[in-house]
């Protein structure tokens, strides 16, 4: 009987989720601002500007939208320069996607339609899709710099190396992002 109950939750709960991804998808990103080395995909004006305070690209008292845009393609391209130049990697090729979504929930929802079983952590890259994946609320410049290493890793390389491996090269960047 005890079992019974464990399916019977188990399976209400992967149907919340599969109903949550499916109203989430509805809700994708629909707006790209494109950048020298990735196109970003969000929502809306005011997800690009959470998004740019939380990587600092733009100050928490600044009301310039118009700018916005401009100030968060200059972040992220400086923090891809950043990564490249730790990493000693400078792949030529294919441009990677970022795609920012609101919340950790969107991010989850995302994550198990790669049959991931796990709990899904607060960013990932899809080699396969070459995509990060990052909700607004626990974005920063590091977590951002962490998955951007693993972009350029798995770009760089014909065969991209062992998950172990680039997640020590990842959190090197990470710790190291703004060290001169």
């Amino acid at each position: 009987m005890h079992r019974a109950r464990k399916i019977i939750a188990g399976a209400i709960v992967a149907g919340a989720l599969f109903l949550t991804g499916a109203a989430l998808a509805s809700d994708a990103p629909q707006k790209t601002l494109e950048t020298r080395y990735a196109d970003l995909y969000y929502r809306d004006d005011e997800t690009l500007r959470s998004f740019g305070r939380q990587i600092g690209a733009i100050s928490f008292f600044s009301r310039d939208g118009a700018r916005t845009a401009e100030l968060v393609a200059a972040q992220l391209e400086d923090i891809v320069s950043r990564v490249r130049r730790r990493l000693d990697m400078y792949p030529e090729g294919p441009r990677f996607n970022i795609r920012v979504y609101p919340t950790y929930l969107e991010i989850q929802a995302v994550y198990m339609t790669y049959d991931m079983n796990a709990r899904a952590p607060i960013a990932f890259y899809a080699h396969a899709a070459r995509s990060i994946y990052v909700s607004v609320a626990d974005v920063t410049d590091g977590v951002l710099a962490h998955e951007i290493a693993h972009a350029v890793i798995s770009i760089y390389f014909v065969t991209p190396p062992p998950a172990r491996m680039q997640e020590i090269l990842a959190q090197y960047v990470d710790r190291h992002l703004w060290d001169e």
